[in-house]
Parts: C-alpha cells; sequence; structure tokens
C-alpha cells in the first residue's frame, strides 16, 4: 500500500516537473514583443510591421483612434434658418473638440515628451474622428498599451482612386461632344423643368485629387472667383502640396466637379447643378491618398477656413 502511495508521489512530481517545462518551452518561443500579440489595440498590420526586424528602430506611420466619442444633441434640420444653422454649426464643431481636447491631453503629453527623445515626429491632432496620426518609433507605439481610454492603433493606410470604369479624358473635356451623357442619363433636365431647380444658393464640398478651377466650365462658380478676383481662404485647401489655388495633377477631381457643377461648355450644361458654388480639399496626391490626408478634409469641411459659415 505504501508502494503504491509512493508511485503516486512521484508520477504527480513528474506530472509537475513536465507541467513546469512545457510553461518554460512556451515562454521561450513566444514572440520577443507579447505585449504586441495579447493587447487587443494594435491591429494585424501594426503588429506586423513591429515585428519586422528592418523596422526596428525605424518611424512607423500609424493612426490612434480613442474611444471617447461625442453624441451631438444638436441637429440641423432643413427648416433652420441661416443663423440658426451657423450656431448650430458652431455648436458641433465646438463639441467635438471639447471632447478631443479632454480625451487626447495625457497622450498628446506622452507623444510631445517622446517627439523631444526623438521617438516621435509629425503629430497630428483630429477632432472630427477623435484620433492622433503620429510617426513613431517601435518603443514609444508599445506604451500606447498604457492607455485604457485608446480604442485601436492602425496603420496610416493608402486609399486609392479607382478609376477602372471611368473614362476621365472624356468627362475632364467637358466641351466634347458627348458633354451631356450624365444628364441624359440622370434624367436631371426633366427635374429642372419640373422643379425649377439647378443649384441655386448651394455650395457643393469635393474631397478629390483637387479641381483644376482654370477648367471654362468651373472657373465661374468656385465660390473663390468672384469678378476675376481670387480668394482661397474658406475655398480650396491643398493638403498634399499647399498649392495656393486649385489645381489637379490627375484630372479625377476635375471630373467629379465637371460631372456636378460644371456651367455651360459650347452651349451645353455639363453639370447637374450648374448654378450651384464649389469649394474643394486636394486630399488625394495622384491616384491616392493617405488616411490622414482624408480626415484632415473632412475636418476642414466642416469649417472651411476656421468657420462654420463657410461649410459647404
Amino acid at each position: 500500500m505504501n508502494n503504491i502511495k509512493q508511485g503516486d508521489k512521484k508520477l504527480k512530481k513528474r506530472i509537475t516537473s513536465l507541467m513546469l517545462a512545457f510553461a518554460m518551452i512556451i515562454t521561450v518561443v513566444l514572440p520577443s514583443s507579447p505585449s504586441f500579440a495579447i493587447n487587443n489595440i494594435y491591429s494585424e498590420d501594426v503588429i506586423e510591421e513591429i515585428n519586422k526586424e528592418e523596422y526596428k528602430d525605424e518611424y512607423i506611420d500609424i493612426i490612434i483612434e480613442l474611444k471617447d466619442k461625442v453624441t451631438n444633441l444638436v441637429r440641423v434640420s432643413s427648416y433652420d434658418d441661416e443663423e440658426d444653422v451657423d450656431n448650430k454649426r458652431e455648436k458641433i464643431v465646438e463639441n467635438l473638440k471639447l471632447n478631443r481636447d479632454i480625451s487626447q491631453k495625457s497622450i498628446m503629453e506622452f507623444l510631445e515628451k517622446e517627439e523631444e527623445k526623438g521617438k516621435v515626429k509629425e503629430i497630428e491632432s483630429f477632432y472630427i474622428i477623435n484620433s492622433i496620426r503620429v510617426l513613431a518609433k517601435k518603443d514609444t507605439i508599445e506604451k500606447l498599451k498604457n492607455y485604457s481610454n485608446i480604442e485601436r492603433v492602425t496603420l496610416n493606410e493608402k486609399l486609392n482612386l479607382d478609376s477602372k470604369n471611368t473614362d476621365t479624358t472624356d468627362i475632364v473635356n467637358l466641351s466634347s461632344s458627348n458633354g451631356e451623357w450624365n444628364l441624359e442619363n440622370t434624367k436631371v433636365k426633366s427635374a429642372w423643368q419640373e422643379y425649377g431647380t439647378t443649384g441655386k444658393d448651394i455650395v457643393i464640398g469635393f474631397i478629390d485629387s483637387g479641381v483644376d478651377y482654370e477648367h471654362p466650365s468651373l472657373k465661374e462658380n468656385w465660390r473663390g472667383y468672384e469678378n476675376g478676383k481670387l480668394n482661397s481662404k474658406g475655398n480650396w485647401i491643398d493638403i498634399v502640396d499647399d498649392s495656393e489655388y486649385p489645381i489637379d495633377e490627375y484630372g479625377h477631381g476635375t471630373a467629379t466637379a465637371g460631372v456636378a457643377v460644371g456651367k455651360k461648355s459650347s452651349q451645353r450644361n455639363v453639370g447637374v447643378a450648374p448654378n450651384s458654388k464649389w469649394i474643394a480639399a486636394r486630399a488625394f496626391s495622384s491616384d491616392y491618398a493617405l488616411n490622414n490626408n482624408i480626415i484632415a478634409a473632412g475636418e476642414w469641411m466642416l469649417a472651411p477656413g476656421g468657420d462654420v459659415k463657410n461649410a459647404p
């Protein structure tokens, strides 16, 4: 009987030893930065970039999204007069900015200290989406796990313009023989006749590759053009290259603007709302844009030139 008990003890010891050995093996084979794998704020692509040996001491372009969101009780109604609309828009922007300032405070302080150490550069804070774009080194990104109000950390990815099904050459050439194809296909002429609406007193904002304001079908209804004078403030922003006046090196933005608001060209109306005005934010450098540029363009549209009265 005693022999059986002693055998049980030996068996238990052996099992315990095997379990300890197995635990040690697991510890050894885990990645060198396990915190990235076990903390769910990091997207898979961030983890993948972090674990690349070549990024050991390089800056990684990321976007930090925070959990704190704003539920705006203020709503703009079609029944509001112009003053009410402006006041409500101002309140909405104020609420978004206040939420950003409060929720990002500690993280921004941390990132600014890391910037002084050379571990961070190009910090951008946004309020339209409560987020921060930053170029940071691996150890700085790892420390972000200590902030409980971070929802996720993702790469600052590229967004591509899809022009596979768009003949931008024909659209940009708004005076071509088929210049009214969009009007015929959408039956918009019937709407003009029945409702008498062609976009008067409406401002349309474009986020794209820019707009060629010198195009004869678009120049006169750019809001920044009046009696031969140009005014870009609140009417144009180039997030890519900071050009003073509207440009478009790719053609896509000019095409979409033309289809929407192009005025008469060779005695033809080319846009569905030819009497409306347009403003634009250039977020695409050519056929792609970074996520932070899209966010910046959207934020600018809320208050172009810092004034909600300029919003489309």
